[in-house]
């Protein structure tokens, strides 16, 4: 399902004056609650920081939510559009710019039924591992030898595998199974970390250097931390 969601923002002091002549920019972006939301009034707490982020460089935001490859696709064939929270997906690095790395959370398997697997090698001789298509989480696996890879196309049919038995487990980052599980889930123990990104269009026009003073700004006045509350636990 598609939801633009436009986040005014006004000219900040640390916009260029090429910044400040700029209107907007297209964010693609795709369910993975609760980084980004699709529905509701909150937009998530990836894409809050994305706005906060645009704001400071004096640019308005409109969020277009995708399923996950065809939002890629889309912000490498649009010049001046961008991509985010997105995990960093090197298939894609010759067609987006990753400017500016966003958070890392842990990833690691949950499950609905049955204990998670405590490692890699239990995770092994699980019969269908289910992770969200396009995820570079899937050839992390494959690059592991793991054969018993499931991709959904969303969240919900994920999830609704996982209820049926008709996948045994689910690699993705703690805070998302806790979203989408509730007290249902049963979270393992880390086994990676996923950083995410805001990727540009290579035709984006916006200085690496404003973003990283538009973090470095939000992290020194605590906004980063505020924003992102209680990801680190779930």
């Amino acid at each position: 399902m598609r939801r633009r969601a436009v986040c005014a923002a006004g000219i900040a002091g640390l916009a260029s004056p090429a910044l400040a002549r700029r209107a907007a920019i297209e964010v693609l972006t795709f369910d993975s609650r609760p980084y980004a939301i699709p529905r509701g009034p909150e937009p998530g707490m990836g894409l809050a920081l994305v706005a906060e982020l645009f704001r400071l460089v004096g640019v308005q935001v409109v969020f277009q939510f995708l399923p996950l490859p065809q939002a890629m696709a889309r912000a490498a064939a649009l010049p001046g559009a961008a991509l985010a929270p997105a995990p960093r997906d090197p298939a894609w690095d010759a067609a987006l710019d990753w400017a500016l790395p966003l958070f890392e959370m842990p990833d690691g398997f949950a499950t609905v039924q049955g204990p998670p697997p405590a490692s890699l090698a239990e995770a092994r001789a699980l019969p269908a591992i289910a992770v969200i298509e396009g995820d570079p989480l899937g050839e992390w696996l494959r690059r592991r030898g793991f054969a018993t890879i499931r991709p959904f196309a969303d969240r919900g049919a994920l999830v609704s595998a996982l209820h049926h038995g008709e996948a045994a487990a689910w690699l993705a980052s703690r805070p998302e199974q806790v979203h989408a599980l509730g007290r249902a889930g049963r979270i393992g123990r880390p086994v990676g970390a996923t950083t995410r990104w805001l990727a540009l269009h290579p035709q984006a026009g916006i200085p690496h250097g404003e973003l990283r003073d538009a973090m470095a700004a939000l992290e020194a006045d605590g906004s980063v931390a505020f924003i992102l509350r209680g990801l680190a636990g779930g």
